[in-house]
């Protein structure tokens, strides 16, 4: 299912891919890290929040719950508080790929992107890369619908 007219109207809509890397800055625009991995609520079609690294020598990892972003930049979010930075470890390599069935069970492809609304934290839809070439020739397919497998962290595309 092809969903491109519904992303061109959202002004609020985001890609994940895009905040990786983005950085965090208190409102007096103080660098508090970089966003290294997010955290999906897929069950639910929502983010619930985001893994930020702060390098130095004493290097920290922290999770910031979606709810304390106060502004969207281009490549930067923006909070109030810093203390709402949770001291944690990272349960994942933001290296990770997750796949995508169809409901025979068969891998279609692997998730490239997840489109979501940062006034909401709804997630919108999935990008799904079935290979170079496909992409290319094709584009990528964009699904709205899917269900999560709880085992492996992959999607079934509806």
């Amino acid at each position: 299912m092809y969903l491109f007219g519904l992303y061109t109207d959202n002004k609020f809509m985001k890609r994940s891919r895009e905040l990786i890397g983005a950085k965090v800055l208190d409102i007096n625009n103080n660098e508090l890290g970089t966003i290294k991995g997010i955290d999906y609520e897929h069950d639910q079609k929502n983010i619930k929040g985001f893994y930020i690294e702060k390098k130095g020598v004493l290097s920290r990892k922290t999770y910031l719950p979606y709810k304390d972003i106060c502004k969207w930049d281009i490549k930067s979010v923006v909070i109030k508080d810093p203390s709402a930075l949770k001291k944690t470890s990272f349960p994942f390599s933001s290296y990770d790929i997750t796949y995508a069935f169809n409901k025979a069970d068969m891998e279609v492809g692997y998730i490239s992107d997840i489109f979501f609304d940062e006034k909401t934290s709804k997630i919108l839809g999935v990008e799904v890369s079935s290979s170079l070439y496909d992409d290319m020739n094709e584009g990528r397919s964009i699904y709205e619908n899917y269900t999560p497998k709880y085992d492996s962290g992959d999607i079934i595309i509806d």
